[in-house]
């Protein structure tokens, strides 16, 4: 979406929002239950009209003594000559934070998702527009799958927004359907006033069908007509509460509740006892809306060894990670820098480029630097340039004395440094491993045999 017509779009949310936000409550009247249902849940729709969104959030769970103990019996009961572990079963710790990152790219369909627990996990979900990509630093494994379904509930840990179903590229929904337990306006009716966590608010409810017992409850501010605070009665005794505070405008007529948070609430069977389960605090401390998103946000990057649990085939397969070397053919050729090769000026103007990466502790490496020696000058005669490169860290002396005693013509380097990169960044599979670019220093071929090495230049000669 260009400048412009960002612009467009946010002045109009603004209008529409403002228009809303007026007739709901004309001066001397009272509001209207479902004008003001309206409004809230329009505040909520300019996700739908961004291009990217990019949050930094500060998290907390907390856990009541009752459900602690409630954990310890169940897990009790399962082992019961095992002492539970709090280090390894987080629902025994009273309290636990986290820090979530969100970048979504709502144009191009890309997602990245961090969570970081201190002491537990840090987690990367990358969704990259084709499959997506997950990582665990506790378990040092990597995830791969073909869907999104594992993005279904990404925004669970935060209790905005949710005053209507939304239907997203990575989860899409059927809006109709959902209505049902949301409610639709003209179904919430006004129930009069209240303080909501000391804001002045109106208080709405809604009884979806067919559920007697179950009931929702809304507290609009009576100043901005946003939402503050929501319950959810499933019966008389189960009611999850959810608050949206801090308004903030973080980009024009995009409001966003910076501090969030939910109680969950916990049902002892043994003891009939109703308790909140748990409770989920939030801060957004970083909101940016439209920003241009790096194309590295949406790449993973693979350690070489690990764990790939692969479901993409619509089967779990498992396997170590090793790289995808690169194929250099119709690439320019690369730039020399960290081989440890000084070629004269003008060295291979206009001509033919050969590069062996060989090891000198290697029988077919030393048999393929002697047979490139002998032909040496029939490879001149054809403008092909010869450099070898020694991949391995070996005693600079006794390399010099090898080339010497086997009258090694052509120039000879040694890797500096990351051996392991160099032949990553080189595609080099095995050793000797040959290289030719054409005289325009593109490579024409890799990885093949010195026997074919005449059929390879009379390729590039005759293109």
């Amino acid at each position: 979406m260009r400048s412009s017509e960002i612009v467009a779009v946010v002045t109009a949310l603004a209008c529409v929002f403002s228009s809303a936000f007026c007739s709901a409550a004309t001066p001397g009247s009272e509001p209207n239950a479902a004008e003001l249902v309206r409004v809230v849940r329009q505040s909520e729709n300019w996700l739908h009209q961004i291009d990217s969104l990019q949050l930094r959030i500060e998290g907390k769970w907390s856990r009541s003594p009752e459900s602690i103990a409630a954990r310890y019996a169940e897990l009790k009961k399962e082992s019961p000559d095992r002492e539970p572990d709090p280090n390894s079963n987080w629902d025994l710790k009273p309290s636990e934070s986290d820090v979530l990152e969100y970048a979504i790219d709502f144009s191009g369909k890309r997602f990245r998702y961090v969570k970081s627990t201190p002491g537990r996990d840090h987690y990367l979900k990358i969704w990259d527009g084709k499959q997506s990509m997950g990582y665990s630093d506790l378990l040092q494994q990597y995830y791969l799958d073909s869907t999104m379904k594992s993005f279904e509930t990404i925004f669970g840990s935060l209790s905005w927004p949710r005053a209507q179903p939304h239907s997203f590229w990575w989860e899409p929904v059927d809006v109709e359907q959902r209505m049902h337990w949301y409610g639709r306006e003209k179904d919430f009716v006004m129930k009069g006033g209240a303080g909501y966590r000391a804001i002045p608010c109106y208080v709405l409810e809604y009884t979806p069908p067919n559920e007697p017992n179950g009931m929702h409850q809304w507290y609009v501010g009576v100043k901005d007509h946003l939402l503050y605070g929501r319950k959810e009665w499933i019966n008389p005794d189960f009611v999850f509460e959810y608050w949206t505070l801090d308004y903030k405008q973080v980009a024009p007529g995009c409001w966003m509740p910076m501090t969030q948070g939910y109680s969950m609430p916990g049902h002892n069977p043994d003891t009939e006892q109703h308790y909140v389960r748990a409770v989920r605090d939030v801060r957004i401390v970083e909101a940016r809306v439209n920003d241009k998103l790096s194309d590295e946000l949406f790449q993973m990057k693979f350690e070489e060894g690990l764990t790939v649990i692969d479901h993409r085939s619509g089967k779990s397969v498992v396997y170590n990670y090793v790289p995808t070397l690169p194929s250099l053919i119709g690439h320019p050729f690369p730039e020399m820098d960290g081989l440890g090769i000084d070629i004269a000026p003008g060295g291979v103007d206009n001509k033919a480029m050969l590069l062996c990466f060989f090891d000198m502790n290697q029988r077919p490496s030393r048999h393929c630097i002697v047979q490139l020696a002998e032909q040496m000058e029939q490879l001149e005669e054809k403008s092909v340039a010869i450099v070898a490169v020694q991949v391995s860290e070996v005693d600079e002396n006794v390399l010099n004395e090898w080339v010497k005693k086997n009258k090694v013509p052509f120039p000879i380097g040694m890797v500096q440094g990351d051996e392991k990169g160099i032949r990553l960044a080189w595609g080099v599979k095995s050793l000797p491993w040959l290289i030719l670019a054409d005289s325009e220093q593109v490579v024409r071929a890799e990885g093949f045999e010195l026997i074919e090495l005449a059929a390879r230049i009379e390729e590039i000669n005759n293109k």
